[in-house]
């Protein structure tokens, strides 16, 4: 096992536990590399649109659902997906990237999911059955108030309430929530949320996706597969062509 390490926001430098010695000096290394990554992270996003995840929590690092070699970062009310280098994962328990053999991925490395898992979500749906879904009538379902928490992926709308602590109100994910997620989760993108725009237009075809957009976007479905109850699929609205 290597030994435990720690970096700072930027992940550029990274500071051997031994060599810091103790707890408070490893506080304040971390704290001096933040302050900087924060200057530089304020800077950069000039121009970019706030994230309300992010205004309403704060600066900091958060757990990224999709990947373990990634995390969601938030300085001055902006926000951005960042990677850990080579070699390492995010901790949850430290929030910065760690060795990979001294972090525990849990739920976001395991790519195949227990039965007893999938019929959890199948007995806490309060969907019954298999139906079709228009866009607007998902976006009713984004957790406020305790409610249930819809998602659609690739033509496909799932319930994703028993993840309600990655994807419920006041979570970087809920902008996911209500709405045809699959461009933003194949890009890993976060915009400010639905508009009425989006409900009024025709769904997205993908088309113009990357390779490894599609990559990406394939490793969400096999994930909410096999974690998430599938309700139904997403179909335009009538009128619509």
């Amino acid at each position: 096992m290597h030994p435990p390490t720690t970096t700072h926001l930027l992940q550029k430098v990274l500071v051997g536990w031994d060599s810091i010695k103790s707890l408070d000096r490893a506080w304040l290394a971390l704290t001096l590399f933040t302050a900087i990554a924060w200057s530089w992270l304020a800077l950069a996003g000039i121009g970019e649109a706030k994230n309300k995840f992010c205004q309403a929590n704060g600066d900091g690092n958060f757990v990224f659902a999709g990947s373990c070699s990634k995390f969601f970062q938030c300085a001055n009310g902006f926000g951005w997906l960042q990677e850990c280098p080579k070699d390492l994962l995010f901790d949850d328990y430290l929030m910065v990237c760690n060795n990979r053999d001294d972090v525990d991925c849990g739920d976001r490395a395991r790519a195949i999911l227990s039965k007893e898992a999938k019929n959890s979500a199948r007995k806490h749906s309060p969907f019954t059955g298999y139906r079709t879904w228009t866009k607007r009538e998902i976006s009713q379902f984004t957790g406020a108030d305790n409610g249930p928490i819809l998602i659609a992926i690739k033509g496909k709308v799932y319930d994703v309430s028993l993840g309600r602590g990655f994807y419920g109100p006041g979570t970087a994910y809920n902008v996911f929530a209500g709405r045809d997620a699959s461009r933003l989760l194949a890009t890993q993108t976060f915009d400010e949320g639905m508009s009425e725009a989006e409900l009024d237009s025709a769904i997205d075809g993908l088309e113009d996706l990357s390779d490894e957009d599609k990559e990406s976007l394939d490793s969400y479905v096999g994930l909410f597969s096999v974690k998430y109850q599938c309700v139904g699929e997403l179909v335009e609205a009538k009128g619509e062509s």
